[in-house]
């Protein structure tokens, strides 16, 4: 809900949530071997490392090996970096498969139609094939001075070749040294990233500015965002103090209680009130918010669905231009952060706010066309599917754009985890690319050139690429629900309520 570095954890997000509280029994048990060896034949959804100087023990969740490191999500959901050298010991965690068969497998009751003509399918954990990663997309690490800081989950969402994208982040640790910035890329997740292009962006600007990308990553200023004066979600409840700032409490769906025949319970998000200054024509929202590892989750149930059919599908998406347009505009209607204003009596679309990933919170700028709104408030209305979205804050800025120098940098080195000189297929974008298998990295180094006099730099990262997940497909294709995805554009949102309920009731039965 937050950066997660440093900063305290107020609450769970709902997914973390469920995913937690799945196991019903869980044990730990010292492992007797090397710490890569554990993670490579073990595949640990958690860890336990005790420290060899202090004896301190620190829980780790997804752990990973990134160069010479142990690299996972603490307690705050921090992504911490351990050295090897520093371990004396490390515990996996063993569960009990009870709740977890409840949670995934089971029977679902999957709605035909807006009409609530409802099929009773079941979906099984054998036949579904189903995997709990939390995010799908390349991980960029900045060096701070003393240690990487995950700064971005690149460009999320480029599930084939031909959703190929270029992304931009902020890199809000990267500290040059010896004008000599450091990045490193790394894939920690069960998938293969194919990356063409890693280019630095030096944004230099006057003071009192912050430069955010776009969701087209652009770059653009903005001086002070106001909170909204009001905000309530689509059931009305209060969502101003979650929101008007970023503290680390974010809004998200209250996910009980909705019934996928409804359809006021297939849409969740918030409507919020700015002031409108008079004769204000254009507005920059500024929305920090991140994906919750749900919509993560939602994302592989519907690859899967296509069984042993899944790379010919993958294949004709990339073939196909028309097709690939209408799957992921399907894809990014239900699930990206659709954005509105309220004019002349109805709510006129201005665009979305794009995947960003469950990992990290991303600040986004959406250019808004307040021409015809008269009055002195602007509402505007954020939707997505329920339980999709986590949104740690929400500002709007008035301020013109202001003039920038932007340089942008080509990697001077770049060496893989193999030790191989990789420059060539990040440098530029092209037919070159660079191929991450889990667990693979490349450390990129970048010279900087010195900042203008009274001029502040922010560091930005712009990215290239796209990746394909890995999962254990269906036996057969579910043929029925692909047909009812492709023609009732709600589907995506009654499936994902079905399930949801599911998963409420399969945490809320006892274990025996």
């Amino acid at each position: 809900m937050k950066y997660w570095r440093g900063h305290p954890r107020i609450r769970q997000s709902l997914g973390c949530l469920l995913i937690a509280l799945t196991p019903g029994c869980t044990s730990w048990k010292t492992v007797n071997k090397p710490v890569p060896e554990c993670l490579a034949e073990d595949k640990p959804d958690r860890v336990r490392v005790t420290f060899a100087a202090t004896g301190e023990i620190l829980e780790l969740k997804k752990p990973g090996l990134v160069t010479d490191s142990l690299v996972g999500m603490d307690s705050a959901r921090t992504r911490t970096a351990v050295p090897l050298a520093a371990i004396k010991s490390m515990a996996v965690r063993r569960t009990s498969a009870g709740k977890t068969v409840l949670l995934i497998g089971g029977v679902t009751v999957l709605l035909a139609s807006a009409a609530a003509a409802a099929a009773a399918i079941a979906l099984s954990n054998s036949d579904m094939g189903f995997s709990c990663s939390e995010s799908s997309c390349p991980w960029i690490y900045a060096w701070d001075g003393t240690a990487w800081q995950l700064e971005s989950g690149t460009f999320g969402g480029a599930i084939t070749r031909g959703a190929a994208r270029t992304d931009l982040d902020n890199l809000e640790f990267a500290v040059p040294r010896r004008n000599s910035l450091r990045l490193k890329l790394a894939n920690q997740l069960n998938e293969t990233d194919h990356v063409d292009e890693v280019t630095v962006l030096a944004v230099d600007h006057g003071p009192g500015l912050t430069i955010l990308p776009t969701p087209d990553g652009i770059p653009i200023s903005v001086l002070a965002p106001l909170p909204p004066v009001r905000a309530r979600d689509f059931r009305g409840a209060d969502a101003l103090p979650a929101i008007r700032s970023s503290d680390g409490w974010a809004w998200e769906t209250n996910p009980t209680g909705r019934d996928p025949t409804r359809l006021e319970d297939l849409r969740d998000g918030l409507e919020l009130t700015f002031v409108r200054p008079a004769g204000a024509i254009r507005a920059k929202l500024v929305v920090e918010a991140r994906n919750t590892p749900w919509a993560a989750l939602m994302l592989e149930r519907f690859l899967a669905l296509h069984g042993p059919g899944l790379d010919a599908w993958y294949d004709s998406l990339d073939a196909n231009p028309d097709m690939r347009r209408e799957v992921l505009g399907r894809l990014a209607e239900e699930g990206f952060l659709q954005v509105s204003v309220w004019r002349d009596g109805s709510w006129r679309r201005q665009g979305a706010v794009w995947e960003v990933g469950p990992e990290l919170n991303k600040r986004q700028v959406l250019v808004l066309d307040l021409r015809g709104i008269e009055g002195p408030e602007l509402r505007v209305r954020l939707a997505s599917a329920p339980s999709f979205w986590s949104i740690e804050s929400v500002g709007l800025d008035y301020s013109d754009d202001v003039s920038m120098t932007i340089r942008r940098l080509a990697p001077l080195r770049a060496i893989d985890h193999a030790g191989n000189n990789v420059v060539a297929s990040l440098a530029a974008r092209d037919d070159s690319m660079l191929t991450l298998n889990q667990g693979e990295w490349a450390e990129l180094e970048y010279r900087v050139p010195e900042p203008p006099f009274a001029r502040v730099r922010t560091w930005m990262v712009e990215t290239s690429g796209w990746y394909r997940i890995h999962l254990r497909p269906a036996r057969v294709a579910r043929s029925e629900l692909l047909q009812l995805i492709n023609t009732d554009r709600l589907m995506g949102a009654k499936l994902s309520t079905t399930w949801m309920n599911q998963t409420i009731r399969a945490l809320d039965e006892p274990e025996f």
